[in-house]
């Protein structure tokens, strides 16, 4: 699955190409690279065993992160009431390279003479190691890109206005499914200027209906008439 790419702007201000006065460096949250391990799992090796992915990954986690992960158990203390935790792990130092890693046991079977047979990891995955970003940002699953900006020596709205002529111009460049978001407090000031006018218009209904009951109680004319803002 292909997910677009949205580049989001926190803050007093938004992502773009150019520079607004007021307007310090804005500054992108990091992707560092961390190496890390991935293993691949041979399902058919593992159905052949008698696992499939769920259970190679349920006994690693406990090995590595202990069973407090999968299936948590407790222990109270009868004389004080207090639970505690009871976790099976393998000691960190025993896992301190990728050898002690693939013989990681992931399943156990019995042998002719009836002694356990461990099926270490190494028998259903090949293990590689792989660059991976430490922190991914996302939004409804979307991987995103944030942008942090804030005002210095300005106000909101003029800034909040050039930022916008940057968005729309930035925006006709961008491939097909990615996009542009301003939040933060500039879409606050939004969202409150227009409840603002929304509330403005309602109370001029009310009070031209109130005008409207009243004329035609005393059988006068009347002249329905709205003002007109300018919103330059």
């Amino acid at each position: 699955m292909t997910a677009s790419r949205t580049c989001t702007s926190r803050g007093s201000s938004g992502a773009g190409s150019g520079r607004s006065r007021g307007l310090p460096i804005p500054t992108c949250s990091k992707r560092s690279l961390r190496r890390r391990s991935f293993a691949a799992i041979d399902r058919t090796r593992a159905a052949e065993l008698g696992l499939n992915a769920s259970q190679i990954a349920t006994n690693l986690n406990v090995s590595l992160s202990s069973s407090e992960q999968v299936t948590p158990n407790f222990w109270t203390d009868p004389a004080k009431g207090i639970p505690y935790y009871l976790a099976v792990q393998t000691p960190e130092p025993q896992v301190a390279s990728l050898n002690a890693l693939t013989n990681t046991p992931v399943s156990t079977s019995l042998s002719p003479q009836g002694d356990p047979v461990p099926g270490l990891l190494s028998n259903v995955a090949t293990l590689t190691r792989t660059a991976m970003p430490t922190n991914a940002n996302q939004a409804n699953i979307q991987p995103i890109y944030e942008v942090y900006a804030n005002v210095q020596g300005r106000d909101l709205g003029s800034v909040a206005g050039e930022i916008e002529k940057i968005v729309a111009a930035v925006q006709k460049e961008l491939s097909p499914g990615n996009s542009i978001q301003v939040l933060g407090q500039i879409q606050s000031m939004n969202d409150a200027f227009r409840d603002m006018g929304i509330l403005v218009r309602v109370e001029e209904l009310q009070g031209v209906q109130s005008d409207i009951k009243l004329a035609a109680q005393r059988r006068e004319p009347f002249d329905l008439g709205f003002p007109l803002f300018d919103r330059a």
